[in-house]
């Protein structure tokens, strides 16, 4: 019977060693298969994020054009639900820069459209209408007031390239990819 304790202890000891680490690989599992389902969702996203990022590349002006920032607006509430911590700053502080740079330029256009001007006349029968007060060459001059405008203000392609690259770089990490430096353009 003193022989069989030293079998027991071992046997029980290799029980317990073999439960822990049938334990540790469960749970290192269940976390895998929980990023991965993750991911799974994220990639549609990022893959979004990234077409929407590389208009931006291609075209640094585009920040001036409304459907650009409608576009960022409608995957914003996606970001802040699947993105990790990490995208999301990234994200939040290009979108904070874009729509600041739209904003600003919305402002100097309301500030500068002559189509919002018009004065009331009464016909003789008392009806009263309104008229405009600018014509065809007030908008042409307009039109060049805003293209001067985003000539004048227009981003860089550096500074383009670097708040992208950023964000690029964020989302490829958090579907485990190195850093990336795309220096394709087309």
């Amino acid at each position: 019977m003193e022989n069989i304790w030293p079998e027991i202890i071992i046997a029980a000891v290799a029980a317990i060693l073999t439960w822990f680490f049938n334990r540790l690989t469960i749970i290192a599992e269940i976390k895998k298969a929980k990023k991965d389902k993750i991911n799974e969702n994220r990639i549609p996203l990022y893959t979004e994020c990234y077409e929407i990022l590389e208009r931006n590349i291609l075209n640094s002006n585009v920040v001036f054009q409304k459907d650009y920032i409608d576009s960022l607006i409608r995957i914003k509430a996606q970001m802040k639900l699947i993105a990790s911590n990490n995208v999301l700053q990234v994200f939040r502080t290009y979108y904070n820069w874009v729509i600041d740079i739209y904003k600003d330029y919305l402002k100097y256009c309301e500030e500068n459209d002559p189509t919002g001007n018009f004065h009331t006349e009464i016909a003789p029968d008392g009806t009263e209408f309104e008229v405009p007060d600018f014509n065809e060459h007030d908008m042409d001059h307009f039109d060049l007031l805003v293209e001067k405008y985003i000539q004048n203000r227009g981003v860089k392609n550096t500074t383009v390239k670097s708040k992208t690259q950023e964000v690029l770089n964020a989302m490829r990490a958090d579907l485990g990819n190195d850093k990336f430096d795309d220096n394709y353009l087309g």
